[in-house]
């Protein structure tokens, strides 16, 4: 039986380290979606004039393997990585 679970990350330098975790105990485990929210300029907003200016895209480059959930990460972003677990 798959379970699903959310991984969300913050990144908030204009540097792009990869996003490592350690995903122990969780058994195997996949990438089933993941999705990013970022606007450009940084100072992008939602307004009642312009309601979909930042809205989440489908992301990319989150894979698992041996264990190990890597990611990459945009600047200014926030990310959402849903994992089915087994």
């Amino acid at each position: 039986m798959a379970v699903e679970t959310i991984l969300a990350a913050r990144h908030i330098t204009a540097s792009r380290p990869p996003l490592e975790a350690a995903l122990q105990g969780f058994g195997p485990a996949a990438v089933a979606d993941c999705q990013v929210l970022a606007g450009a300029p940084l100072e992008a907003a939602n307004t009642l004039a312009s309601p979909q200016t930042v809205t989440p895209k489908k992301g990319s480059g989150a894979a698992v393997a041996n264990g190990i959930l890597t990611a990459k990460l945009p600047p200014h972003s926030y990310q959402m990585i849903r994992l089915n677990l087994s």
